[in-house]
């Protein structure tokens, strides 16, 4: 690993920590028994839904959207939501990079316009913010409609990887995912928080 990556990795590593932080302040991890989007079930959710009533919280962490776009991925066109979560986050990411926006519809509409898109629809280099990565299921789907509109999909930003196989669901289509944390870095420093 050269001096540039492990940088990075250091930047990440304090990234991680940060959004743990703001889960914890914003009350966005629950835990219990919850069915996901994926169809899976879970002992824990992250809501990010949380963050929009916590300004601080909300700032730093479209900041740190920012920053994984512009460090890691460089020049884009658009910014890229999906309903519900990722649509709120991605908005207000758009803004602070002055960015157009643009949402994906996952489920057709059989009323109005019928759009599978909305928003910004040039095409162009999109990245898509979301706020959860579980198995990528709802990524893909959003990416597979953006490249039918004439978009580049080449990357995908989320605060939380579920490590449950996202990652590599999303490479296999050309698409890389970058996450600032991973719930296993989550549940280990709520783990250590709680037993101190």
């Amino acid at each position: 690993m050269d001096a540039m990556h492990f940088k990075w990795l250091r930047k990440l590593i304090k990234m991680g920590s940060e959004i743990s932080s703001i889960l914890k302040n914003c009350e966005a991890i629950k835990f219990g028994h919850f069915k996901l989007t994926s169809g899976k079930e879970s002992s824990y959710y992250i809501d990010l839904r949380a963050i929009l009533a916590f300004p601080e919280e909300r700032r730093k962490l479209a900041k740190a959207y920012v920053k994984i776009i512009e460090e890691r991925i460089g020049e884009i066109d658009c910014i890229v939501g999906i309903p519900t979560s990722g649509l709120a986050i991605a908005s207000i990411v758009a803004h602070e990079m002055n960015k157009p926006l643009t949402y994906v519809r996952l489920d057709a509409r059989k009323h109005g316009l019928m759009r599978g898109i909305e928003g910004f629809s040039s095409g162009g280099r999109a990245v898509i913010v979301d706020d959860v990565a579980t198995t990528g299921g709802s990524i893909l789907r959003a990416a597979r409609i953006l490249r039918k509109h004439g978009f580049e999909v080449k990357h995908a930003v989320v605060a939380v990887d579920r490590e449950e196989g996202a990652h590599e669901n999303l490479a296999r289509e050309g698409i890389k995912l970058l996450a600032m944390a991973k719930i296993s870095e989550i549940l280990r420093e709520l783990k250590e928080e709680k037993g101190s």
